[in-house]
């Protein structure tokens, strides 16, 4: 072993319960290789995590669509206000996840919490649509639309949410010598 292998080596996690993916570090890929980094300190997403997260989003939007739809609202998703509001949060959300990226990955790849985000996007939708109109819905819709078109600019090579979130950094940092 290399020295600088030395750093992807972790104890093995206490298995919970016999899960079959408690004993895999987050650190290392399936078959013992260390995962690509990014920059020197977080890991790299995969493709296939990105596909994944993009099916989620995609199955999560054509639920609240065809809610919409059932409801006879689908005019709502023509409202620009609405779409800016839904772009906006989901930019806006993505920038708050964006300030510590290692503990947001961790929490999403594990595949509770990804279920509930689904669950709660969409049930929160379905149950603002009959309290609250059908404009909580087109804002969750069009905050999803967004995220895709993030996610495939990601996919691209470039995250400008992520270049502001670094620039801020950089600043705040300048301030503070």
């Amino acid at each position: 072993m290399r020295v600088d292998d030395r750093r992807f080596q972790t104890r093995p996690r206490a298995g919970r319960r016999g899960h079959p993916w408690a004993e895999r570090s987050r650190w290392v890929l399936g078959d013992g290789r260390p995962r690509p980094y990014v920059n020197g300190s977080t890991p790299a997403v995969t493709r296939d995590e990105r596909l994944r997260d993009g099916v989620l989003a995609g199955f999560a939007l054509a639920l609240l669509v065809a809610a919409l739809g059932a409801a006879g609202r689908l005019d709502s998703l023509l409202d620009p206000a609405v779409a800016a509001l839904g772009a906006l949060g989901s930019l806006a959300l993505e920038w708050v996840l964006l300030r510590r990226p290692e503990r947001t990955r961790d929490l999403w790849e594990r595949r509770p919490v990804r279920a509930v985000a689904v669950a709660l996007t969409v049930g929160g939708g379905i149950g603002l649509l009959s309290v609250a109109g059908a404009w909580p819905v087109a804002a969750l819709s069009w905050g999803l639309i967004a995220y895709l078109v993030l996610l495939g600019l990601v996919v691209h090579g470039s995250n400008p949410v992520a270049r502001l979130v670094d620039t801020n950094s950089t600043e705040r940092g300048r301030g503070q010598s």
